[in-house]
């Protein structure tokens, strides 16, 4: 048994020789199979593909509408998981002029961007080639004759109203028209008024119709000019003052207004001399008009080229000498509460950024302002009794961004 051992050890070594060259040998062989069929491999469908939309394209343009239709169904067929034949638009196109509506109108009613989106990302599409082009210049060529199918075809009135509708949409690229989104918005309005319960609702609002409106808040400021015309017992004791500057904030919510504004004017002066225990404060000495004011506005009209917005508040009026001195102490009315009432008009100028189809939030304003002020300086000033109507312009902007309403 001694002397057989070796011969074994030396049998079982050659059979683990054998198989460990066998399976190198299988691993070259999978190996050169992989590399072999990654050269060797062939793409069946893009090709087709390509060439079935360029037979489509030339049957198109030959007018051959039955060869169109059969192409178009040979080539979606082809599309399986990885590959599409046509792009979005031109199936709807190629729907429209083959007259074949039962597909065209259940698309266009469950179309959805997003998943339109997500299905281009997923999926090889076409190469781009001429045929949208082709579709979109001879659709808008022979747009008379495509509505005339409409009009002629069995659907029914609200279907043909939207088709039609459709039509001039899908044509939007080829007219280069800065109203032509506010034309669309008003058709959407009309169709969704005549059709309350459309079931087209969700394609006009979503991708028809782009209808911004005013975002909830916006911002503004400025600065201002004018003057003010006193009236009573002030109108005897001070001319009226010319303002030489204001500075207004404004914050909007909806169509409210909030204005915060400062009134400053150096011009008003004494229509008569006053005495006092140190002498006598001459006729035509200088006062300091001033007037700190919040007020709540809500915006009546709100369109391209201006705005009116009648506002109410309170606010701080004062009359004092200027310069102040202690000697004149007597002569002041300090700040005491006023009443405000009174109308904005802004006289919008468009942003150059603003599309036209927007309407016009942000802008920049001249605005003239009027005011009548109610100063309570009576109860607390015997004799001073007494109102101010005052009128200013100024200029500033106001930031307001739009949002899409649906």
């Amino acid at each position: 048994m001694a002397k057989k051992l070796p011969v074994i050890l030396c049998i079982l070594l050659a059979f683990n020789l054998l198989f460990a060259e066998n399976e190198v040998i299988e691993e070259l062989l999978i190996e050169e199979s992989i590399e072999s069929q990654i050269l060797n491999f062939e793409e069946v469908k893009p090709p087709q593909i390509f060439k079935g939309r360029k037979l489509l394209l030339a049957k198109f343009l030959e007018g051959d509408l039955q060869a169109v239709r059969e192409v178009k169904d040979y080539l979606l067929e082809l599309e399986d998981k990885l590959y599409l034949s046509f792009h979005t638009n031109e199936l709807h196109l190629l729907w429209l002029w083959t007259e074949e509506y039962e597909h065209l109108l259940p698309a266009l009613q469950k179309y959805d961007n997003e998943a339109n989106r997500l299905k281009y990302s997923l999926f090889q599409h076409p190469s781009q080639d001429l045929l949208y082009n082709n579709l979109l210049k001879s659709t808008e060529e022979s747009k008379e004759q495509l509505q005339k199918q409409i009009q002629r075809s069995a659907l029914n009135f609200e279907e043909q109203t939207f088709l039609l509708l459709f039509l001039d949409w899908i044509l939007a690229p080829n007219r280069p028209d800065p109203y032509l989104q506010q034309t669309f918005n008003e058709r959407v309005d009309e169709f969704l008024k005549e059709f309350p319960q459309s079931k087209f609702e969700t394609f006009v609002r979503s991708h028809i119709r782009n209808k911004q409106v005013p975002e909830t808040w916006g911002w503004g400021m400025g600065l201002f000019s004018g003057g003010g015309i006193l009236t009573g017992n002030l109108q005897k004791e001070y001319t009226n003052p010319i303002l030489l500057f204001g500075f207004v904030a404004d914050v909007y919510r909806r169509n409210l207004a909030l204005y915060l504004r400062l009134f400053t004017s150096y011009n008003s002066k004494t229509k008569k001399a006053k005495p006092y225990a140190l002498g006598v404060w001459e006729k035509g000495s200088k006062n300091n008009v001033s007037l700190l004011e919040m007020s709540l506005g809500y915006t009546l009209y709100d369109g391209n080229w201006f705005k009116i917005t009648p506002f109410a508040g309170i606010g701080s009026q004062e009359i004092l000498p200027n310069p102040i001195k202690s000697e004149l102490e007597e002569f002041e009315l300090r700040a005491t509460t006023a009443y405000i009432l009174g109308a904005n008009l802004d006289i919008k100028f468009r942003f150059k950024s603003s599309f036209k189809h927007e309407p016009v939030t942000s802008f920049k304003f001249l605005r003239i302002r009027y005011g009548y002020s109610v100063p309570q300086f009576a109860p607390k000033y015997p004799g001073m009794s007494g109102n101010m109507h005052y009128i200013n312009v100024g200029s500033g902007f106001v930031v307001r961004d739009t949002k899409r309403e649906y």
